[in-house]
């Protein structure tokens, strides 16, 4: 008896150390119970309505182009987090990417002037 008390301490010990700082580093970046709803994949038009960290879903209006779930995940999903997606949907945490065109193009600009 003593002996299976012991392993199971041990194992509980043992799962407790590894998932605690992994739940807690997920549960700052990510809010749980907030979610956006989207029907549009385009990076500017998600940020009008959706905030980093909280859950966003994706439901196109139109159903046909298999490319937009995956586009729209590159685009707006955290990749660090789950990506749950079928053919006509997505849901992930948010975080936009950054353009890497504007940057270039700010520079293009100053430099013309």
């Amino acid at each position: 008896m003593k002996g299976s008390l012991r392993f199971f301490s041990i194992v509980v010990a043992a799962l407790g150390t590894g998932v605690a700082p992994q739940a807690a580093h997920a549960a700052n970046k990510a809010d749980p119970d907030s979610l956006c709803s989207v029907s549009d994949w385009l990076r500017d038009t998600v940020a009008e309505t959706c905030t980093p960290g909280e859950k966003v879903i994706f439901l196109p209006e139109s159903f046909g182009n298999e490319q937009l779930p995956v586009l729209f995940a590159a685009v707006n999903c955290d990749l660090q987090h789950a990506v749950v997606w079928t053919k006509g949907a997505v849901t992930c945490v948010y975080r936009p990417i950054k353009s890497s065109h504007s940057d270039s193009d700010d520079a293009d600009q100053d430099a013309q002037q």
